[in-house]
């Protein structure tokens, strides 16, 4: 019984990595620089934005090291309950996640109560 459930945590804690990992890449290679899209509106007034604040902010958040570096530093702070600032909304993303989080909850014991009755 312990292998399997050895093997079970295996698969799951690769599969969990894994979308983690194609998640990452697709924000990584997306389009446009995070840091600009952060001051956007501001451009769009017609400010410039001054290349050295970029890139000050660009090392501050890690934007400036590789991918592999900057995911690494992502999973290692993801495991120690770091979930970091949301570049679009300027605040921690933990504390946006726990507000929605109830919500979800319920709407996932329903699904699985549903698909049991129905299923």
């Amino acid at each position: 019984m312990i292998p399997y459930l050895l093997s079970r945590i295996f698969r799951w804690s690769t599969g969990l990595l894994l979308v983690a990992f194609v998640s990452y890449a697709m924000m990584f290679y997306g389009a446009g620089d995070p840091i600009k899209r952060m001051f956007i509106d501001m451009e769009q007034g017609g400010v410039e934005l001054d290349e050295q604040a970029l890139a000050a902010l660009r090392a501050k958040f890690g934007l400036d090291r590789s991918f592999p570096e900057q995911f690494a530093s992502y999973i290692g702070n993801l495991m120690q309950g770091d979930w970091g600032i949301s570049i679009r909304e300027r605040r921690p993303v933990w504390d946006m996640i726990k507000v929605r989080l109830p919500i979800s909850m319920q709407i996932g014991l329903v699904a699985t109560i549903l698909s049991m009755l129905i299923g």
